[in-house]
């Protein structure tokens, strides 16, 4: 049922954008983790090299995850998150769909759910500033299941923003053995 969903009756996960969204929402907040691609460093634009490998995939794991939660920076350039509505001074305010927290309530993964659009530029360079990890994932039009299964692997998983890809300089590595 993707309409004029009765009482009873379970939306369509193929053609409800906001179903499959909340779906995707309440499996991280229930599985805590998530399967992140592997990390590489690219040559800057314009030059000729070979990426390199900073990390393989694994799963981060959160202490806490929380949803549609503010973050933005104070006039200081000091990040502050919450629904603090109160603040005037305001600066790069950026609402991810998930977030993974630490132990010490530190937020450690940004998770943008790709349901209709990717993440523009101005969104990027947003993630770039506020300095916290950044991942998006496609939501697929399928089962609750697969939905679910989408988390444990990296095939639909891509990195916006990585603090350690981001502070590592490119270094050319012959491609050859000499």
């Amino acid at each position: 049922v993707a309409v004029d969903v009765a009482k009873g009756e379970t939306p369509c996960a193929f053609s409800n954008r906001e179903y499959r969204e909340n779906l995707a929402t309440d499996i991280l907040q229930r599985l805590k983790s998530i399967k992140v691609p592997n990390l590489y460093k690219y040559p800057p634009k314009g030059i000729d090299g070979v990426p390199v490998l900073l990390e393989k995939a694994k799963f981060i794991t959160a202490h806490t995850v929380r949803s549609q939660i503010s973050f933005y920076e104070d006039v200081d350039g000091t990040l502050k998150y919450g629904n603090n509505t109160e603040v005037k001074e305001r600066y790069n305010l950026m609402i991810p769909d998930v977030v993974f927290f630490d132990i010490y309530d530190k937020p450690i993964l940004f998770i943008e759910l790709v349901i209709t659009h990717e993440i523009n530029d101005e969104k990027r360079s947003k993630l770039r500033r506020l300095g916290v990890d950044t991942v998006s994932i496609i939501i697929p039009k399928s089962s609750d299941q697969e939905i679910e299964d989408n988390f444990k692997t990296t095939k639909r998983v891509k990195w916006e923003y990585n603090g350690i890809e981001a502070d590592t300089k490119y270094i050319r590595v012959s491609a050859g053995a000499s």
